[in-house]
């Protein structure tokens, strides 16, 4: 296992040493279809006709994994899925490890693996993987265009079909952001009407914001709300008179944790939105939101 975890480095300026058992441009890419990490939907580059289809071969305990992985989910993240769809294929055996690594390295495409040893995996045995990462780029009819172990190579190419008009970029097809229903001022109401100022703020005279992140899904639901910090705390005149300096430092402790609860609930409560989206589908987008808590 040494030996398979440091070969791909070493292998970094020498592709064709690598891949040299890999299929070759023209040859038709073998078939899989296997459950999806996230959701266990089965996934298959087939699923992707009409798109160019870039196969991610990769594994969390590789090095050169573990060095591509931000690089590769800018790449990603540039091009459009009108004609694009990036699979990644582990190579993992401990499915946790697995899914935490997706989870830390914030990896959003499609992942599948069969969680048994590399070589004894059925994708091995159809694309001769021979180093981790290796990445295999097919045409929209599922045919071989490039196989390298190389992330530049892969941008390269991909830049290549962009110039020549075959490959678009996520600039090309602005987002659509998403919106609260009846717009900003609509949102600000709501957030006035709903929101309850907790009392020890007001008994504490402390005004503070609270900032929120939190995901729109595809049905405008809101998925993985979260308090990211609680700043711009000040303290009332009145409030500086009547409490000692320790009271002052505890009173703004309590009505911190009491900010960020009621911005929690208040959020957290919201009427679905209506949807980002791109290309004209819907799609899920990260959203931040500050939570004002005003006093005299």
């Amino acid at each position: 296992m040494l030996f398979a975890a440091l070969q791909p480095s070493m292998a970094q300026g020498n592709d064709s040493l690598y891949v040299k058992n890999c299929l070759k441009p023209g040859d038709f890419a073998p078939g899989f279809s296997l459950p999806q990490e996230s959701d266990g939907k089965l996934v298959s580059p087939r699923n992707y006709l009409g798109k160019y289809v870039v196969l991610n071969f990769w594994a969390s305990w590789s090095p050169a994994s573990r060095k591509d992985v931000e690089r590769v989910n800018q790449e990603e993240a540039k091009w459009s899925s009108d004609n694009f769809q990036m699979i990644g294929v582990s190579f993992d055996t401990q499915k946790e490890v697995w899914k935490k690594f997706i989870k830390e390295n914030n990896i959003k495409y499609p992942q599948v693996s069969e969680l048994v040893r590399w070589k004894a995996t059925k994708v091995y045995q159809g694309y001769h993987v021979d180093s981790i990462s290796t990445y295999y780029l097919l045409d929209k009819s599922n045919h071989v265009m490039l196989a390298t172990i190389s992330i530049d190579s892969l941008a390269a190419k991909l830049e290549s079909l962009y110039s020549q008009g075959k490959l678009k970029k996520l600039i090309d097809n602005p987002l659509v952001r998403p919106s609260f229903p009846g717009g900003n001022d609509a949102l600000s109401m709501y957030i006035f009407e709903h929101m309850k100022y907790p009392g020890s703020i007001k008994t504490y005279g402390i005004s503070g914001r609270v900032s929120v992140s939190f995901t729109i899904s595809e049905d405008g639901s809101l998925t993985d709300v979260k308090v990211d910090k609680v700043d711009r705390i000040k303290v009332s005149e009145w409030a500086k008179q009547k409490y000692s300096a320790d009271e002052l430092a505890k009173n703004e402790e309590v009505a911190k944790k009491d900010m960020a609860a009621e911005a929690l609930r208040v959020i957290s409560t919201m009427p679905k939105w209506s949807p980002g989206k791109h290309s004209g589908k819907p799609v899920a987008v990260k959203y931040a939101l500050p939570v004002n808590f005003r006093v005299r």
